[in-house]
């Protein structure tokens, strides 16, 4: 008799993804790019290349324990700051002009980092 254990379940796989929409909406975000995805008992690994979301290209690695926890090291640019905001408002479920009146212009270069307990 084979038994099976979803927690023990262990593997890989690389990714080559293509967003079949352009704008984000509640929930739904569109990435294009290619990533690598190691599975293994009770975590996830994930390194991202050339990863296109947000109107952003995004680099990096994380780990993810489930789909409320993650943790890594994220890099990532963008050429227009407020694209980026009002796209990760509108995934977010906010609305379309999160900044109201205020327009932002240029470059956003961001590295965020895993907070501490």
């Amino acid at each position: 008799m084979v038994h099976f254990d979803p927690l023990k379940i262990a593997g890989s796989a690389r990714l080559s993804l293509v967003a079949t929409r352009q704008d984000p909406g509640p929930s739904v975000l569109p990435v294009s790019g290619k990533l690598d995805a190691q599975l293994h008992p009770g975590r996830t690994l994930v390194n991202l290349e050339s990863v296109s979301a947000l109107g952003s290209r995004l680099n990096g690695q994380f780990s993810l324990r489930s789909f409320r926890e993650i943790e890594g090291d994220f890099r990532g640019d963008t050429t227009d700051v407020d694209a980026l905001i009002t796209q990760l408002s509108r995934f977010l479920g906010g609305s379309d002009n999160p900044t109201g009146a205020i327009k932002l212009r240029g470059r956003f270069n961001s590295m965020p980092t895993q907070a501490e307990n």
